[in-house]
């Protein structure tokens, strides 16, 4: 039988590997691998309750470039890296919108036309992963 104390729907083994990676990125330092390994397991938790897709979170630190780029000097020409950001921007708004189309209609009332739609909204997410 399955209990909230044997499932759970997080991935405890990503959260360790991640903050496991967090503690080997910091290695060397004056702070003790426990004190890492912590932090890591904080910042790895929380990432995880946020519930954010990596679409979502790519797009979070996109948007953070792109503000930071106001701050850079005048002897930085920041068009080119601007436009980049602003095309990756745009597409992972295109592909989270499509994900969030794909998950309302999985999830969302039964309708007899919902089949088609769900197939082209997947067909379009696929397209995007490629």
């Amino acid at each position: 039988m399955a209990t909230a104390t044997t499932t759970s729907k997080f991935d405890r083994a990503a959260i360790m590997r991640a903050a496991h990676h967090y503690a080997q990125m910091y290695r060397g330092r004056d702070w003790s691998y426990a004190f890492l390994l912590q932090t890591g397991l904080r910042n790895a938790w929380a990432t995880e309750k946020a519930g954010l897709t990596p679409a979502q979170r790519r797009a979070d630190a996109v948007a953070a470039e792109i503000d930071a780029l106001r701050y850079k000097t005048l002897r930085y020409d920041i068009v080119a890296e601007r436009r980049r950001l602003d095309a990756e921007a745009a597409e992972l708004r295109r592909q989270i919108e499509v994900t969030r189309q794909v998950e309302a209609l999985s999830f969302g009332p039964i309708r007899l036309d919902g089949s088609a739609a769900r197939a082209s909204l997947q067909a379009q997410l696929a397209a995007l992963a490629a």
